[in-house]
């Protein structure tokens, strides 16, 4: 196994403070089967430049390899940093922040707020050759309450990354793998600091996500035989007029509007006020029943809140009122 995110370097930031730590973090590693290690200690561009920090993390990184002489453990590593975003990374040397002799760059966001100019900064970093892979996506709140804006960064071309100790949270779990399912995640890491506060637990994460997404497997199976039974149909809907399959996704309002009441009916329980599902889940679960129809996910939110309104309106008043990408208080069959 491959660990692309760890602050194993010794003295380098809030990580390993000496080589002794070091090697333990690296033996807990090759324990849990992996055997290639990007050191990613933190930089950020306020505190300091990145010839002074290279010039650390060389001079940390040969004191760590003189300590692994003589130790029963071969790995393959790769020098690279964790970035703080920051706008002005475009005017830095981030080749040097890469990971080895690649083009991936880790980037950090703040967990406090959502960073202005992300997708600006992300479109900067590609025109000049950088690939973006964003650093534990669940560690940012407003990720987790709007995962639209993961989408948009991944459609963008940036990569996602989480941490294999945040699968072993029951809750937090059930939702990374739903962004997992929905390929907005691709990349698990350890992001180990010491062997007490954050440990690296690899085989952990990787044996709980196997075991969950083996769970789900019937169901993404069945969804797909629907989806291909409906295309063998010409995807005719239920009581509703055939139509053919635009390359742009998108077909008339009133066939929309019909899929919608299909689906409703087929694929939604209302009976549980306490489930609730976002639209979001909605819109997924759609598209891999009946195919594309709607050309976003607001286009739908809003049609769907249309058809079902008088279903969901305790609901949604009950919980406060939320947008087109809040919760609706609607469970899906399984």
């Amino acid at each position: 196994m491959t660990d692309l995110h760890c602050h194993i370097l010794p003295g380098m930031d809030d990580g390993a403070k000496d080589t002794a730590v070091s090697l333990e973090l690296l033996r807990r590693e090759y324990e849990d089967g992996v055997r290639n290690i990007a050191f990613t200690s933190h930089f950020n561009s306020e505190r300091t430049t990145v010839e002074a920090f290279t010039a650390k993390r060389q001079a940390a990184f040969e004191q760590l390899t003189a300590a692994l002489e003589g130790q029963p453990m071969q790995f393959d590593f790769k020098l690279g940093a964790e970035v703080f975003f920051s706008p002005g990374l475009c005017e830095l040397d981030t080749r040097a922040l890469c990971m080895g002799d690649t083009a991936y760059l880790l980037l950090e966001f703040p967990t406090t707020h959502k960073p202005h100019f992300i997708r600006q900064t992300l479109y900067n970093l590609q025109q000049q050759g950088i690939v973006p892979l964003i650093a534990h996506i669940e560690r940012y709140p407003y990720v987790l309450e709007d995962p639209t804006l993961l989408y948009d960064w991944v459609a963008a071309g940036a990569y996602a990354q989480i941490n294999a100790g945040a699968l072993l949270e029951p809750k937090l779990c059930k939702k990374l793998c739903k962004f997992i399912q929905w390929g907005l995640v691709h990349v698990i890491s350890t992001d180990t600091h010491s062997p007490d506060k954050r440990p690296p637990r690899m085989a952990q994460g990787v044996q709980q996500l196997e075991k969950l997404l083996a769970e789900k497997d019937a169901i993404a199976t069945e969804a797909f035989r629907s989806y291909l039974a409906l295309r063998e149909n010409n995807y005719k809907f239920p009581n509703c007029t055939a139509y053919t399959m635009q390359s742009s996704l998108f077909v008339p309002l009133n066939s929309a509007y019909n899929a919608i009441q299909v689906f409703s009916c087929t694929n939604c329980d209302f009976s549980d006020p306490d489930a609730f599902t976002s639209t979001f889940d909605l819109y997924m679960a759609f598209c891999a029943v009946y195919g594309s129809v709607f050309q976003d996910i607001t286009s739908f939110s809003q049609e769907f809140y249309r058809v079902n309104v008088e279903k969901l309106e305790k609901t949604r008043k009950r919980i406060g009122g939320q947008n087109n990408r809040g919760f609706y208080g609607v469970k899906l069959h399984a």
